[in-house]
């Protein structure tokens, strides 16, 4: 199997040593299977205190807390448009250089949670 590189987006914070719920467990579960297979995640998450400084789960899995979206629920949907303009920017980078790009659109959408997406690019 070809390893890929692999770009994931995080609306909530993630932290190195500990999860702030069932969502953040399981992205990390998926995350360093991932990464013990050999493919190359950057996951893109929202800074907090305590969360600013990147960091690695595995040596294939790199977390850039760089997002600023406010927390928590719901003043993500209140952050100002100059952060949101930030964000599409360095989201855009980090999909340019992705072979495949996750996100969940329940967080970002309002829709439900089975609507997860995962865009693989056909080189």
């Amino acid at each position: 199997m070809d390893s890929k590189n692999i770009t994931v987006f995080s609306m909530t914070p993630l932290f190195p040593d500990f999860a702030m719920g069932g969502g953040q467990k399981q992205l990390k579960k998926v995350a360093l299977h991932l990464g013990e297979l050999g493919h190359k995640l950057t996951i893109l998450s929202t800074r907090r205190d305590g969360s600013m400084t990147p960091f690695q789960w595995h040596e294939n899995v790199e977390i850039q807390p760089i997002l600023r979206f406010k927390q928590p629920y719901p003043e993500p949907y209140f952050t100002p448009l100059y952060h949101i303009a930030n964000a599409i920017r360095d989201v855009g980078q980090a999909i340019e250089e992705a072979d495949s790009v996750a996100f969940d659109l329940h967080k970002w959408m309002y829709l439900p949670y089975e609507a997860g997406c995962i865009l693989v690019k056909n080189k």
